[in-house]
């Protein structure tokens, strides 16, 4: 399945260059042989658009399906893991390390919110770590409160979770900060109907 995918994105990518190629060959073509008159550069312009047109329809076909297999694949992988706890266990002592680039470690506390909350683990030292890195200037703030929603679920004690939702609310809900750290902290906090 995965060389089909790569398959498939080196033809759309070869797909894109001819376009690409054929947009610029157009337009050098045009610049140094055709008379410069208005319905040439209209004629141009339109040809362009077509061309730009075809390749965002492209590209948003190519976003709708992955889409929809990347959240069907996912749960279903998911389900074939052996053993879920110690998997989670590995990945957490592993982003605890702190030998990776914070983006991977970002992708393994993902990886480790989605197991939690799919298999309903309990991971307490999860939610305090989060809450190390939660504030307003953290760049990727949205992110690790999309991991810790993720991650709690009904079997989670409320006083595992009580210190996260208190910095939660101290960082982000408080007067001194701007709207959108003070929206990020309410959705965060709130659940959804």
């Amino acid at each position: 399945m995965q060389a089909s995918h790569s398959i498939q994105a080196d033809e759309e990518e070869g797909e894109e260059a001819v376009a690409a190629a054929a947009a610029a060959e157009l337009q050098q073509h045009s610049a140094l042989h055709s008379k410069k008159t208005l319905a040439a550069k209209r004629r141009l312009k339109k040809q362009r658009q077509r061309i730009q047109k075809r390749l965002v329809r492209k590209q948003q076909r190519i976003e709708e399906q992955q889409s929809q297999l990347g959240s069907a694949a996912s749960a279903a992988i998911l389900d074939l893991i052996y053993d879920p706890y110690s998997l989670a266990e590995k990945l957490f002592s592993r982003v605890r390390q702190q030998r990776e680039s914070f983006s991977t470690r970002l992708v393994f506390v993902n990886l480790l919110a989605r197991l939690a909350g799919h298999h309903r683990l309990l991971l307490s030292p999860f939610y305090n770590y989060l809450s190390l890195y939660l504030s307003p200037t953290q760049r990727l703030s949205p992110q690790l409160l999309a991991a810790a929603a993720t991650a709690a679920h009904a079997a989670v004690p409320a006083a595992e979770l009580l210190p996260l939702l208190k910095t939660i609310a101290d960082n982000f809900v408080t007067e001194t900060r701007g709207e959108e750290a003070i929206t990020l902290g309410l959705n965060a906090v709130n659940p959804k109907p």
